[in-house]
């Protein structure tokens, strides 16, 4: 693809839209295709919507978790730019009626992209969505992912276990995948066999054997997972523990000598004894298998460059739910916005963590059928910190902002 200039594609005008140029109609497709992934690279994109309207097509980008609207175009040029990406993602072209899935990898700003393409068919016409990736990147350290630092050394407590299950809850996007990974790169050595089932891929990791889920040939998480264990593995991967059978395998992999680490789809880190109850597990492979759980949302960081105090008030803390006299040891700021920034006053974003740590007492109550809030009660007086109590922690610190905390937290 063509390279373009870092400054004619970073733009921001409103908090609500990118300006970019991909407007440009008279444009080929193979030209609107490298402005467009090229000014996604630049703008941090992780993702580019294609959406067909009833009069055109439009654009736009999600950048630190929020979709920005970037352009349109019109009908035929947009209909050409999604046919020119199913090219180069090796897709059927001619097929418009059932959705399709592909990959591709192209080089921007010197570095290569994995791109991942979807499309589906709507009231309007053909949609796709493209995730990008950089190939090769580094997994993102545990220390890094914004856990406190005895948050940081319970979690790593966990995947030192020669076998049990581990779990990162949590809802869709809040960055569940991100931490299992940095667990893997902390462990992968090689000695051990790591091997994973995913849906799909998201990235390599050295040395391990990485399996993807095919629906079309009924290959699934069970049958994945149950090839998985005749491999003789040391660490499993389960991308997803969706239902009650792949639930049931791995945690009978957890009991007979392997640390599993998946995700699963909880409101907080005690509910997955809870999820896993539904799931007709017995409470005493529960007690026995689980070595500890995260639940964890992401919050936009306040951009360094144009960070400045904010004053605290008593509109801030009524949207806390704390004392205004409290407000006054939180250090508080707000970005300005500013180019670094694409004007938004955010630049990336960091995880709020709750550590569930299934220790003997807990683990006996889990047997004996104690209920989630009686095991909530108990895990904060052995040291869980809650996951709006760990949101305030980012507020002192000057880490995120007000609005920010109330979007995840209401």
């Amino acid at each position: 693809m063509g390279t373009a200039k870092r400054e004619d594609n970073r733009r921001m005008a409103t908090p609500n839209r990118l300006e970019v140029n991909i407007n440009a109609e008279a444009g080929s497709a193979v030209e609107m295709v490298a402005n467009l992934v090229e000014g996604a690279v630049t703008s941090r994109a992780t993702d580019i919507h294609i959406e067909p309207r009833r009069d055109n097509i439009n654009i736009r980008y999600r950048v630190d978790g929020f979709l920005y609207d970037v352009g349109q175009v019109n009908l035929q040029l947009g209909r050409e730019i999604i046919s020119r990406i199913k090219i180069l993602a090796d897709m059927d072209i001619t097929e418009r009626r059932l959705p399709q899935d592909g990959h591709f990898r192209f080089s921007a700003d010197g570095a290569d992209y994995d791109m991942r393409i979807s499309t589906v068919p709507t009231n309007f016409g053909e949609r796709m969505g493209i995730r990008l990736a950089e190939g090769g990147r580094a997994f993102t350290k545990i220390d890094d992912l914004g856990l406190s630092p005895a948050a940081a050394d319970i979690a790593s407590s966990f995947i030192q276990r020669p076998h049990g299950i581990v779990l990162a809850t949590g809802p869709v996007g809040s960055g569940k995948t991100t931490t299992l990974y940095s667990f893997i790169a902390k462990i992968n050595k090689s000695e051990l066999n790591v091997m994973s089932i995913e849906d799909p891929i998201e990235y390599l990791i050295p040395g391990a054997s990485q399996i993807e889920v095919n629906y079309r040939v009924n290959f699934d998480f069970v049958q994945g997972l149950r090839a998985i264990l005749r491999q003789d593995p040391d660490v499993i991967l389960v991308g997803e523990i969706r239902d009650e059978e792949t639930a049931k395998i791995a945690i009978r992999a957890g009991m007979t000598g392997m640390l599993v680490l998946s995700t699963l789809h909880a409101n907080d880190a005690v509910g997955s004894v809870t999820t896993l109850a539904n799931f007709q597990i017995n409470r005493f492979l529960i007690a026995n298998a689980l070595v500890g759980s995260l639940a964890q949302r992401l919050v936009r960081k306040i951009c360094p460059n144009c960070s400045r105090p904010a004053k605290p008030g008593k509109t801030a803390s009524e949207s806390l739910h704390v004392e205004e006299e409290q407000l006054r040891g939180f250090k508080l700021r707000q970005g300005a916005g500013c180019e670094q920034c694409l004007q938004t006053g955010y630049v990336g974003r960091t995880g709020i963590f709750e550590i569930f740590n299934v220790t003997p007492k807990l683990r006996s109550m889990i047997m004996h059928g104690a209920p989630e809030e009686e095991l909530r009660k108990v895990a904060v007086q052995e040291g869980l910190i809650p996951l709006r109590e760990a949101g305030l922690e980012k507020l002192r610190d000057g880490v995120t902002t007000v609005e920010e905390y109330v979007r995840i937290f209401g």
